[in-house]
């Protein structure tokens, strides 16, 4: 086998680096949510609306893992040498809030990678 181009080798890489900061970005708002929501039984934090924010992390975690997920698949497809699907899987979970630059830009190169070219002859 070929040995791969270097924009497919970064992309997997920048693609497993979004995957494990995707992981604990998801971990701190999911724990920071549940925090905000177990205080918000004292009166300061009724007044200041804790709760509503906690909800918000909660479900800014939720969302952060449905990206998580859709990187694995990614960075899967990218280990299969399948790097048009990976870019395509990649661009797609980093679209999902937040914004992840890192899977953004792996994906990008993955799709543009001489390897995603030859498998489906553009």
């Amino acid at each position: 086998m070929p040995e791969l181009s270097s924009e497919a080798k970064i992309g997997k890489i920048l693609i497993l680096v979004g995957f494990i900061l995707g992981i604990f970005g998801t971990i701190f708002s999911i724990i920071f949510g549940i925090i905000l929501i177990a205080f918000s039984n004292s009166e300061f934090a009724q007044k200041s609306g804790l709760s509503l924010f906690g909800g918000f992390y909660l479900v800014w975690g939720i969302l952060m893992i449905v990206g998580t997920i859709l990187a694995i698949f990614a960075y899967k497809s990218a280990s299969n040498h399948d790097f048009h699907k990976a870019g395509i899987m990649g661009i797609v979970a980093s679209l999902i809030p937040p914004l992840n630059i890192f899977i953004l830009i792996g994906g990008i190169l993955c799709l543009t990678s001489r390897e995603a070219k030859e498998r489906h002859h553009y």
